[in-house]
């Protein structure tokens, strides 16, 4: 590579290295602000995301535990008062 090649490189490099230097000083001095808000406004949001629950099957494909209408039994057992 001939020698005016090598230095127009290097001075094109350089020069790109220092806009982007430049810039990035820029944007951190004097659009921080700016830049935070716009960080946040799209990466931290709230949303509600409502539970959905399905019923749970026993393997006769009934709803165990399910309370409702149907018969239901119950034994009281008393005591007798003694005295």
């Amino acid at each position: 590579m001939s020698t005016w090649r090598h230095y127009l490189f290097l001075v094109c490099f350089a020069t790109t290295a220092l806009a982007l230097s430049v810039r990035v000083v820029y944007l951190g001095v004097t659009e921080r602000d700016f830049l935070q808000e716009e960080g946040d406004r799209r990466s931290v949001y709230k949303e509600d995301l409502p539970a959905m629950r399905g019923m749970i099957y026993d393997r006769n494909g009934e709803h165990p535990g399910v309370r409702g209408g149907g018969e239901s039994q119950a034994l009281r057992c008393h005591q007798p008062n003694r005295t």
